[in-house]
């Protein structure tokens, strides 16, 4: 078996491939990223000048939908928008696990219907 250290380095080295290898990966993705935005809005000025939602062709179907998203950009007034109606509804069901876990360590106790969950991972550095 291999020394301690000698395993270091082995780690080291493959992960240092790893990102290496997941950086050139990002950037080769930007690459068809940027060419199907391209294609899309081609395909996006093609069926508003046609008066379409969607050309089917041989290769595929085009068409357009839309996707909605909803971002915060005042929590403050959307708390209270929410306390004032009532409207539980608008929030998911998560908890930031940082505040959670200063509670726990300002007052000792646990958050009721919180479970933190731990696991120890190994992490591994360049020498200094």
């Amino acid at each position: 078996m291999a020394s301690f250290d000698d395993a270091v380095r082995v780690y080291r080295e493959v992960r240092d491939r790893y990102e290496a290898l997941k950086k050139s990966q990002t950037e080769e993705r930007k690459k068809y990223q940027a060419t199907m935005a391209d294609i899309e809005a081609r395909f996006a000025r093609a069926l508003e000048k046609m008066g379409a939602d969607s050309v089917k062709g041989e290769h595929g179907t085009v068409y357009k939908s839309e996707r909605v998203s909803a971002k915060v950009t005042d929590w403050d007034a959307t708390l209270a928008f929410i306390r004032e109606n009532e409207h539980w509804d608008l929030l998911d069901h998560r908890v930031s696990k940082a505040v959670v876990q200063e509670l726990m360590e300002e007052t000792g106790e646990d958050v009721p219907g919180v479970v933190i969950g731990r696991e120890i991972v190994i992490g591994v550095r360049k020498p200094a």
